[in-house]
């Protein structure tokens, strides 16, 4: 049996996108640090504290639980929030 590694996503960061494949065995806090050096080598800045938003899913990705866990498939996009932004959503 093939287990599924990676899935193919896309990363949006304000109005600018790059497509990534990430890992599916690593926990949110691996993933960020990931996706921060990805995008930093491409030159976008990417804030400090920033949380991970899938769009049209009902959920944000926690800290606590496996990527392979969430229902996040090919082709998803996953934004970054500012922490401050997310907040004030979800108050």
């Amino acid at each position: 049996m093939l287990t599924k590694e990676g899935i193919n996503v896309t990363v949006k960061l304000g109005k600018q996108t790059i497509d990534l494949r990430i890992p599916s065995y690593v926990r949110q806090a691996r993933l960020k640090h990931l996706i921060r050096e990805a995008l930093q080598v491409v030159g976008m800045n990417v804030p400090q504290e920033f949380e991970l938003v899938v769009d049209q899913k009902p959920f944000v990705i926690r800290s606590t639980a496996l990527i392979k866990e969430y229902a996040i498939g090919e082709g998803d996009l996953i934004e970054i929030v500012t922490k401050k932004s997310y907040d004030e959503t979800t108050d």
